[in-house]
C-alpha cells in the first residue's frame, strides 16, 4: 500500500480520487508504469485538457451526464488504434493493453 502512494504522490494523483482507485487496481509495478500511460493517449486523443488526474474527472463528469458519449468515445479511440494495426503501425496485443487501460478506469 505504501508503494500505491509514493507512485500516486510522485504523480500528483489525489485519494480518493477515480484515478486513485484505477492505480490502487493495479498490481504489478509493469502496470502502474504502463496502465497511466495509455490512460492519458485515451483522454488526449479526445482533447481532454489537463493532468491526467484532470482528464479522468472531466471525462467521468461528462460519463455521468452522457453514458452515450462514454462509450463512442472509447469505440472511436479504439477504432481509431485497430486501423493502425491493419496498417502494421501497432501491435495488436498493444491494442488490447489500450482496451484494458480503459475497461479498468471505468469499472474502476
Amino acid at each position: 500500500m505504501s508503494d500505491l502512494l509514493s507512485i500516486t504522490e510522485k504523480q500528483g494523483i489525489t485519494q480518493p480520487s477515480p484515478l486513485y482507485s484505477f492505480m490502487y487496481a493495479l498490481k504489478s509495478s509493469e502496470a502502474r508504469r504502463q496502465y497511466p500511460k495509455r490512460l492519458k493517449m485515451l483522454f488526449d486523443f479526445l482533447g481532454l485538457p489537463g493532468s491526467l488526474e484532470e482528464q479522468a474527472n472531466e471525462f467521468l463528469d461528462k460519463a455521468r451526464q452522457n453514458i452515450q458519449w462514454s462509450q463512442d468515445s472509447i469505440m472511436k479511440f479504439l477504432d481509431y488504434h485497430k486501423e493502425r494495426v491493419r496498417r502494421k503501425e501497432l501491435a495488436a496485443g498493444t491494442l488490447k493493453n489500450y482496451y484494458r487501460a480503459a475497461k479498468l478506469f471505468t469499472c474502476s
